[in-house]
């Protein structure tokens, strides 16, 4: 108890004067904040400092703070920003600051592997300098779907919508062409247009944060943007007003850890060393450290496990507010062939999953399911890539989080469907520096239509829609 009182305040007291926990050979971790009095500041002082200070200790790393109103290197262009570096190098984190498992997992990479320079070009995205943070904005925008009229042409309907957002989204600039950084933040949104047979427009939107491609920060569905066709485009503009409002307001959010305060201009770039933070130096008996070119991606991977022993490999349920019918499966094999480069999209994968591991917590309405589905006849279901459009990264590379749409076809009592998956890989280092890929995947599965069971008493679509979310490690095959 003491130590949970005592430990903080020392902490603070340190920070305050710009320097931080003392440790050893593990190497340091730089937090760089700003605006102590703001909301965001004050939550990650609050409720995330003290835990990184808490493993840091336990991993014998050196945790500095720096405050950037007065200068910042060019790498810190927001705040709060997380930095590691060790004899070998300096990366940025890039994630949720409030999941310390992650940080954990991107401390383990780059202290033996610190990040490259890389390039992650992006085309027709929308661009928002602000200060020296930049956000940009990758927008997808479907097809018109409902009573699509006579001379319609998708290909002008998109670079129009595309248009008319950037003229609602007045602080963003459409760039052709755009080269992303890490130090770069992104917010991705998605537009899902309809046309009634009244000619009048409805256009329903979403949000994702560049930290997870998979659930959605933001939508607007229930409640649509509305407009005429034929003033489609004022439609379009007064969408992205709207939705640029909520990306600010996600920005500024304390909820998920995607909230971030950008380096003021005024504030001036500092080099590493006036700020006293040049790379320390090489500990004694570093020759068991090593560098990139020590642990290589292979393109054959295979199932790794679950990505802890509480996660289980997929999760399922039924939609709110349906959603207290729920399981789990806990048994998966399957492989994935990379294309050359590492390349997401060229890649073939086949996964099944072992459905007598199905449980909902009820041997009653475990039996019941297992009659549904006839699981005795059919014991796996399985899932096969067809083709894959990469969102981000396309290339699998460590410090990168790779974030793609897959269509496939998905088998399930010997039915074949199409299925669209929404996923994203990360390349990661095991404690003892093993290679691994984390995947986190998610899609639903309308039960009538493409199967013909019934689902629970309840309302449509939450009785005929199940919702699956899949995390789970492949492991490089053995050669």
């Amino acid at each position: 108890m003491l130590r949970k009182i005592f430990y903080p305040l020392l902490f603070a007291a340190f920070a305050s004067l710009g320097s931080g926990l003392q440790a050893g050979n593990g190497g340091q971790l730089v937090v760089f904040l700003q605006q102590e009095d703001h909301p965001v500041t004050q939550d990650f002082r609050k409720e995330v400092l003290p835990k990184i200070e808490e493993m840091a200790q336990a991993q014998d790393i050196e945790v500095l703070v720096r405050d950037v109103s007065k200068g910042a290197p060019e790498m810190v262009t927001f705040t709060p920003s997380i930095v590691f570096q060790n004899h070998l190098g300096r990366s940025l984190y890039i994630g949720r600051y409030t999941l310390l498992d992650k940080v954990k997992t991107f401390i383990r990479t780059v202290k033996r592997m610190p990040q490259k320079a890389v390039d992650n070009e992006k085309h027709d995205v929308l661009v928002w300098e602000n200060e020296c943070a930049t956000i940009y904005t990758p927008v997808k925008i479907t097809d018109l779907a409902g009573a699509v009229p006579a001379g319609y042409n998708a290909k002008s309907f998109h670079a129009g919508a595309l248009k008319a957002l950037d003229r609602g989204m007045k602080k963003h600039s459409l760039k052709t062409a755009f080269n992303a950084q890490r130090n770069h933040r992104a917010m991705y949104m998605a537009f899902y247009p309809y046309r009634g047979e009244d000619g009048k427009l409805f256009i329903s939107a979403e949000m994702y944060s560049q930290f997870n491609c998979v659930i959605p920060i933001h939508r607007r569905f229930d409640n649509p943007f509305e407009g005429t066709w034929a003033n489609w485009k004022n439609a379009f503009e007064k969408a992205g007003a709207t939705m640029v409002a909520e990306l600010e307001k996600q920005l500024l959010s304390t909820e998920n850890g995607d909230a971030m305060l950008p380096v003021r201009k005024s504030a001036g770039i500092l080099n590493w060393k006036k700020m006293d933070l040049e790379l320390p130096a090489a500990p004694e008996g570093a020759d068991n450290n090593f560098a990139a070119a020590d642990v290589k991606l292979g393109r054959k991977w295979v199932m790794g496990g679950p990505v802890d022993d509480e996660t289980p490999i997929v999760n399922f349920s039924f939609l709110a507010p349906m959603d207290y019918y729920a399981g789990e499966i806990s048994e998966m094999r399957g492989n994935l062939n990379l294309g050359a480069g590492n390349d997401i999209t060229q890649s073939a994968a086949s996964f099944n999953v072992g459905l007598e591991t199905l449980t909902m917590g009820d041997p009653s309405l475990d039996h019941h399911v297992a009659d549904m589905l006839t699981i005795t006849d059919h014991p796996r279901a399985s899932f096969t890539f067809k083709s894959v459009e990469a969102l981000d990264n396309p290339n699998l590379a460590f410090g990168a989080l790779s974030q793609f749409n897959v269509q496939g076809t998905l088998e399930l009592m010997g039915i074949q469907v199409p299925l669209g998956v929404i996923a994203q890989i990360e390349p990661v280092l095991t404690e003892d520096g093993k290679a691994r890929l984390q995947v986190y995947a998610s899609f639903d599965l309308r039960l009538k239509d493409n199967f013909d069971l019934e689902g629970p008493d309840g309302p449509d679509p939450a009785k005929d829609t199940l919702k699956f979310f899949l995390n789970f490690l492949l492991k490089p095959a053995a050669v």
